[in-house]
């Protein structure tokens, strides 16, 4: 990477006589398909400053150390490189493909509506959601000894941990709810009555399932749905 930037940096100085198509061709992808520029463009639609002075190296930062660390996954490479193709080459197809310019604009302007001081420090939470890797639950088994197992799709809400980049560390529940408010990781979140009261996770969830309810939840839930069948 130092040999590269060096290069790019000479580059620089001599200024750009001539742009081959070829390398007209390479710019338009990147420019287009490039996990990073489409992370700045959308942020920059919300936030000019984004790309002012210390805003520049938070989002440089949210880009390296974030983004390509979250997509730097062996189960989003599985998923993505179908047609066999190289991973390098799957990702920027599937950002056009799955249009994550427009997924993040609608992360954006909902978070933006919600909260006023979202986007301002959209940055920073984005940073939070990219670290959680991998969750790890406490499993427990009748008859035998508790064993830990790794969530990659799903986290509980209580007593959550994650395998981040400094190591397993306990998920606050306040963040955990930002990443489930997010089209990002988690994308399966189980709670017990703890997440009943006052929290929202509406914003990007698409199914509910009630596990197990109490009785008179249970009752009410029915008899609600008989009022629904007869009208």
């Amino acid at each position: 990477m130092g040999d590269l930037i060096d290069q790019w940096s000479a580059a620089a100085k001599t200024g750009i006589a001539e742009v081959t198509e070829g390398e007209l061709a390479l710019l338009r992808e990147f420019a287009l398909a490039s996990p990073g520029v489409v992370l700045g463009r959308a942020l920059y639609r919300f936030a000019p400053g984004c790309l002012d002075g210390d805003a520049f190296g938070e989002l440089l930062d949210l880009s390296w150390n974030g983004l390509r660390s979250y997509l730097n996954r062996s189960w989003f490479k599985a998923v993505l490189t179908h047609r066999r193709q190289h991973y390098i080459r799957a990702i920027p197809e599937a950002v056009v493909a799955s249009n994550l310019e427009s997924v993040l604009d609608a992360h954006l302007w909902i978070s933006n509506r919600l909260d006023d001081a979202a986007v301002a420090n959209c940055t920073a939470e984005l940073r939070k959601v990219f670290d959680l890797v991998n969750g790890r639950q406490r499993v427990f088994e009748s008859g035998s000894d508790e064993f830990t197992l790794r969530c990659h799709a799903a986290m509980p809400f209580s007593d959550a941990k994650s395998d981040g980049q400094g190591g397993e560390q306990r998920l606050r529940t306040d963040d955990l709810r930002r990443a489930f408010n997010s089209p990002f990781w988690p994308h399966v979140l189980a709670t017990t009555s703890l997440g009943q009261e006052g929290l929202d996770f509406h914003v990007w969830c698409r199914h509910l399932l009630h596990w197990d309810l109490p009785l008179t939840a249970r009752a009410k839930s029915c008899a609600n749905w008989r009022k629904r069948m007869r009208g």
